[in-house]
């Protein structure tokens, strides 16, 4: 019983940790020749491309942790969901599938904020101030 728990401990640590996942062949690229898309702890990432988040990984339904997922320009694919609600309010899961034309050096950024009486689903191309404090936290996570 120890062992399984100790399994247990060790499996949500790592489902748990941030890090840079890349969706691209070959080496790490250095982070000006590559896009990002970040995403906060409240989406969950089903795949990029047709491809499983994280790459060789099955698709959970929570969430509990920020995503990083590294690309080579282009268009590609990303899709997810969003669980808004609890406790004395029902749960809703909202499912999306968004096409980016992703060009060297941006990030964009999935989340989810209040409009209203509800929660939202934002995607936001990073900007300014914005753009480098996220660079600065994939830069801190890159492996």
């Amino acid at each position: 019983m120890k062992i399984l728990n100790v399994l247990l401990v060790t499996f949500v640590l790592v489902a748990c940790s941030t890090q840079s996942y890349q969706y691209y062949d070959g080496k790490r690229k250095p982070i000006d020749e590559v896009a990002f898309i970040v995403c906060d702890e409240k989406i969950g990432v089903k795949s990029v491309d047709g491809k499983g988040y994280p790459p060789g990984a099955a698709y959970f339904a929570l969430s509990f942790d920020r995503c990083i997922i590294e690309l080579d320009e282009g268009e590609h694919t990303i899709e997810y969901h969003a669980t808004t609600g609890g406790g004395a309010v029902s749960l809703h899961t909202k499912y999306e599938k968004k096409t980016f034309d992703l060009k060297k050096g941006d990030i964009y950024k999935i989340y989810q904020k209040m409009c209203g009486a509800k929660w939202c689903v934002w995607v936001d191309k990073l900007e300014g101030s914005a753009y480098q404090q996220e660079k600065n936290y994939i830069l801190s996570k890159r492996r």
